[in-house]
């Protein structure tokens, strides 16, 4: 009698144990999703505008950007970095040949530069969309300097999800305004750019993991 009685004893705890396991599983699935569903308002939004400005509004007058849908952006970037800006942007010098060698030769020697100036940013990658990167890796966004003042202006420690064209060989890799996002302090992401006007295509206001997932579909 008494070790049929221990028997029930051990099986009713074990019911129990296993009752609050698959309880606390639940409470914690669901304040995931509740998490992740949470959006700021339109107000919130506007509030945090002066710390996250709306930039790629006004081209230099020297180049023409017709602006990207996100759908585009998405087909052409190689992935989309979630990182951190580990450091203040620097500059450097590419070299670019017309391909003729002898026109080349001739530019140089009247003194016609063939040297582009970029700027770069140092980012440390907390995710990708595309898998390109390991977390943590050390990487460079770059962009031509003719659109510093329109692409954001970054800081250390700010994150941003941001499109990239991955250049070979290197860990640089160029960046566009269009398609970026910056992520406050709470994990909530506000355009960098200028988002379009259908309501689907609006992500501000989300949590970074949302943006993350929708940016992984095709």
């Amino acid at each position: 009698m008494k070790a049929a009685h221990r028997k029930q004893r051990f099986l009713v705890i074990a019911a129990s144990i296993t009752a609050i396991a698959c309880l606390a599983g639940y409470f914690i699935l669901t304040g995931t999703r509740e998490n992740a569903d949470q959006r700021l308002t339109e107000a919130q939004i506007e509030a945090l505008r002066g710390e996250y400005p709306i930039c790629g509004t006004s081209a230099p007058a020297t180049i023409s950007i017709l602006p990207p849908s996100l759908e585009e952006i998405r087909k052409r970037a190689d992935t989309f970095v979630y990182g951190t800006v580990t450091g203040e942007p620097t500059d450097y010098l590419v070299s670019a040949s017309t391909g003729d060698t002898e026109l080349d030769e001739k530019r140089a020697a009247n003194d016609l530069d063939n040297a582009y100036t970029f700027y770069e940013y140092p980012v440390t990658v907390i995710s990708d969309t595309g898998g390109l990167y390991e977390k943590g890796q050390e990487i460079t966004i770059a962009a031509s300097k003719e659109l510093a003042d329109y692409n954001p202006r970054l800081s250390p420690g700010m994150k941003i999800v941001v499109p990239v064209a991955a250049e070979e060989n290197t860990s640089r890799a160029q960046f566009t305004v269009h398609g970026m996002y910056y992520v406050t302090k709470d994990g909530y992401v506000l355009s960098a750019y200028q988002e379009e006007a259908a309501p689907e295509k609006q992500f501000s206001g989300a949590k970074v993991e949302v943006l993350l997932q929708e940016l992984k579909k095709p």
